[in-house]
């Protein structure tokens, strides 16, 4: 069995509550480095998205020509 302390950064908007959960020891310099890979990984999901939904809204009007 392993027992573990752990620090949680709670953020609320509207009636959701979003956490961050990390070791105790962690450094605020480290957390920040984590939450800017998170971040990146955010937006690059978002671009893939919107470009999906982009090439399907062009694909219609190509076939229209």
């Amino acid at each position: 069995m392993e027992i573990q302390t752990q620090a949680v950064v709670l953020v609320k908007k509207d009636d959701r509550t979003y956490s961050f959960v990390c070791a105790n020891n962690s450094t605020l310099g480290e957390v920040y480095d984590v939450i800017q890979e998170m971040r990146s990984y955010i937006f690059e999901r978002i671009k893939e998205v919107e470009q999906k939904q982009n090439e399907k809204k062009i694909e219609p009007m190509q076939e229209a020509q």
